[in-house]
């Protein structure tokens, strides 16, 4: 209402932003599944999306401007939660995935619940929604860039295994 938007404009925002959600998320499967692509390059992606997408909203001025950020926001949000169990399985591999899909689920769970609040008292202290927004947009900044090394922590975990993977030939004279 502080922008000049109705309340009907507004929830319609949320429509929107689950349709485009939806279709995106069967994109980036589709994108994703060619050989060529790394999904953890499209979540990363995605993420940068997201922070920007977060960045831009306390300057929209327009519900045009509104309706492109919700657009832009839910392709973000598809790949990076459409693509979490792919990528976790490349990470960490197929036999903890229950493990880390566990650990994320419980970290996602904790910053939602912390996020609203934290927005909230944000908001009492400026009166302003600017900072809560930008605080937010700094928080998915901080998961891009942390996505980001993802891939060199990968490298250099496989390094290790195999550099301690070493294979003793069978003694058969000992066998039974």
């Amino acid at each position: 209402k502080s922008k000049g938007i109705d309340g009907n404009s507004a929830s319609f925002l949320i429509s929107i932003m689950g349709i485009t959600n939806t279709i995106a998320r069967i994109i980036c499967g589709y994108i994703t599944d060619l050989p060529q692509v790394d999904a953890l390059f499209v979540n990363n992606i995605c993420l940068v999306i997201g922070t920007l997408s977060i960045a831009a909203i306390p300057f929209c001025n327009a519900y045009s401007a509104y309706v492109g950020v919700a657009i832009f926001f839910a392709i973000a949000v598809a790949g990076f939660i459409s693509l979490s169990s792919i990528i976790l399985v490349d990470l960490v591999g197929l036999d903890k995935l229950t493990n880390a899909f566990g650990l994320l689920t419980f970290y996602r769970g904790a910053a939602a619940l912390i996020g609203t609040p934290l927005a909230g008292t944000l908001y009492d202290m400026t009166q302003s929604y600017e900072l809560p927004f930008f605080v937010a947009a700094s928080l998915f900044g901080l998961a891009a860039i942390t996505s980001f090394t993802a891939p060199l922590l990968k490298r250099t975990s496989h390094k290790k295994i195999e550099t301690n993977d070493v294979l003793t030939p069978i003694n058969e004279e000992n066998e039974v």
